[in-house]
């Protein structure tokens, strides 16, 4: 490989970011040891991936084709001279020349337009099932294979190469084999004798099995469709970035209204997202098979759009990478409906929080100047902040003189919670108004006792009713000092 100057390439591949392809050969001109198919393609940081793929049986089957097809038209030009010369072939050099033609794997046809005579080889009734005494030697037998659309353009182009309007016979058409399926061929042929007039005489011609071509064009054919018609962007790349097919809603995606094959794919994206494109996210699916991920851009007229981007290798028989597939879904408007959904969820979310907390430390007005909140269930630090917001912003709110805390379904107060009721009380005082509590039950009277909480500055009662009954009915007391 050094000989070639392959490292050299490798070096110019780093320093110059331009893809380099090549074959290696090793043989002579009839004999091929081994071939490669080498593909260099540049990554960030002074990286090159090197791709080889062993195409020594093709490059060989190539070679050996086009020396048979060179000894065949060699052997047909020698035929034809000594048509010239001769009605029919020497049986010996006829032989030889169905044996060349039968080495290329073609059928091979001749006809004898004066007779009708038509020979079909063995390769050519094999290929499509058939034995020689199953069919009549005759056009008429190739006329009644073909499939009917296909009839009309096959005769037409053999008729023209015929009429001298064309300088060979060549038709892509189907052929009905013996158990009724239909097979593609490639069908070519030519006059190699012509009366002095110019009238065709004799016709040769060969055949090609392209069933598989065609299954591989119509698969390609139903992908292309599907594509062309999909929502989502579909584009396809070689490795090194060159676009070689745009669907369209990829180029309405990124505003093309011409048609972007053969530019760089990462040339339609904006120019702050370029590099990630180059360095980061081709390299990555090339190396690791896959790049998944969301990615915000900005079209030309300044509108910002999200993106979901698959991008991954198109891979051959080998496993080797051939291409790379870039797929595109535009979900900027079910990103943005899932924003939404998140704002109106975290508005409920704070509309229950406020509900939550309206019920944990209900506020009732009783009078024009008195206020009651019934607190029930255990109270922790947080509950007790509550307790004293709510109590201010309603003493504030109704211009209350008294504010009455019962704690009848409360079961247990330590002290920090009483050290809450008494800030509270002390901020209220500060209002101008007074804090009674009511309801104390026996073990929590115990407990603030054994405590030595003070509750100096705040008026209790022993219910709730007992409460209510002197707010309403006697002037707010003061606590005695």
């Amino acid at each position: 490989m050094r000989e070639q100057g392959l490292p050299q390439a490798y070096a110019q591949v780093i320093r110059t970011g331009t893809p380099f392809r090549t074959e290696s050969i090793y043989g002579n001109e009839r004999v091929i040891s081994s071939t490669f198919d080498v593909h260099a393609v540049p990554l960030p940081e002074q990286h090159v991936v090197v791709m080889f793929e062993n195409i020594t049986a093709r490059k060989q089957a190539e070679q050996d084709l086009s020396q048979l097809n060179t000894e065949l038209e060699q052997r047909v030009a020698d035929l034809d001279s000594a048509l010239r010369n001769s009605a029919r072939l020497a049986p010996d050099d006829a032989e030889r020349y169905f044996e060349v033609i039968e080495i290329t794997r073609d059928g091979l046809w001749d006809w004898d337009i004066m007779t009708d005579y038509v020979y079909y080889s063995p390769r050519w009734l094999a290929a499509l099932g058939y034995t020689a005494d199953e069919v009549v030697d005759d056009v008429s037998t190739w006329e009644s294979l073909i499939h009917p659309d296909d009839k009309a353009h096959t005769m037409a182009s053999l008729q023209a190469h015929l009429m001298g309007q064309a300088a060979s016979y060549e038709a892509e058409l189907r052929l009905r084999t013996k158990d009724g399926a239909w097979k593609w061929v490639l069908d070519r042929g030519k006059v190699v004798r012509r009366s002095p007039e110019g009238q065709p005489l004799r016709v040769i011609g060969t055949f090609t099995d392209i069933t598989e071509r065609k299954q591989q064009e119509a698969e390609l054919q139903v992908f292309k469709a599907l594509a062309d018609n999909a929502l989502d962007g579909v584009a396809m790349a070689d490795l090194d970035g060159t676009l070689t097919y745009v669907n369209p809603a990829y180029r309405t995606m990124f505003e093309q209204h011409g048609d972007p094959v053969g530019q760089r794919v990462a040339d339609l994206y904006p120019s702050e997202v370029r590099e990630i494109i180059y360095q980061e996210v081709f390299p990555h699916a090339v190396m690791q098979g896959e790049w998944l991920n969301e990615i915000e851009l900005t079209r030309p007229n300044g509108s910002h759009w999200v993106a979901q981007q698959s991008v991954f290798a198109v891979r051959d028989e080998q496993g080797q990478p051939i291409k790379v597939a870039n797929l595109l879904r535009d979900v900027t408007t079910q990103r943005q409906q899932e924003a939404e959904r998140e704002a109106l969820q975290q508005q409920l979310i704070e509309a229950q929080r406020y509900a939550l907390r309206e019920l944990s430390t209900p506020l009732i007005p009783i009078s024009e100047r008195v206020v009651i909140m019934p607190l029930i269930g255990a109270i922790d630090s947080n509950r007790a902040q509550q307790v004293m917001e709510t109590l201010l912003e309603g003493v504030a709110q109704h211009s209350a003189e008294l504010a009455i805390l019962d704690i009848t379904g409360v079961q247990v107060v330590d002290t920090q919670v009483a050290q809450a009721f008494i800030q509270a009380a002390q901020a209220v005082r500060l209002l101008g108004a007074q804090v009674m509590l009511t309801g104390i039950q026996p073990q929590i009277a115990q407990t603030l006792v054994h405590l030595g909480v003070d509750l100096d500055g705040i008026i209790t009662r022993g219910s709730l009713k007992a409460g209510i009954a002197a707010a309403l009915h006697k002037a707010p007391e003061r606590s005695i000092d």
